[in-house]
């Protein structure tokens, strides 16, 4: 006697439905999105309206020549990896609390007329076992 799904030595194909996980998260409203790293604690709004304020003021003497006003940002590759997609539902803070690792900082400046200046630093953080190196 042969198995019902087996016929002359061939296999016959049975479908069955397919309940794919992210279809069941989808459906209880979770979405697949990128988990952002941030600082712990919330900035404070006052401080922020302070700071606004007194840079209009440092924008405004810049654009009167009385100082070359340069906007900064910093960049770094770290050796310490982690997966930054996961699923969220709708209006749930998810987050990964920010770590101390090995890494390459990359620190740039300019100004509105295109003056740039760039530079590079090496760091390694003194607890060397939360980044994985020996």
């Amino acid at each position: 006697m042969c198995p019902k799904h087996v016929k002359h030595g061939r296999m016959r194909l049975v479908k069955k439905p397919v309940i794919l996980l992210s279809n069941v998260f989808r459906n209880i409203g979770a979405r697949y999105k990128r988990i952002r790293k941030r600082p712990r604690g919330k900035p404070s709004p006052q401080l922020y309206a302070y700071k606004k304020e007194k840079l209009q003021e440092l924008e405004e003497l810049d654009s009167k020549g009385e100082l070359v006003l340069y906007y900064a940002d910093e960049s770094h590759v770290c050796t310490n990896g982690y997966v930054p997609y996961g699923w969220q539902f709708k209006n749930e803070d998810i987050y990964i609390p920010s770590e101390k690792a090995a890494r390459l900082n990359i620190f740039g400046m300019i100004t509105k007329r295109n003056q740039y200046k760039g530079f590079t630093t090496k760091r390694v953080h003194q607890r060397r076992q939360d980044c994985g190196l020996s």
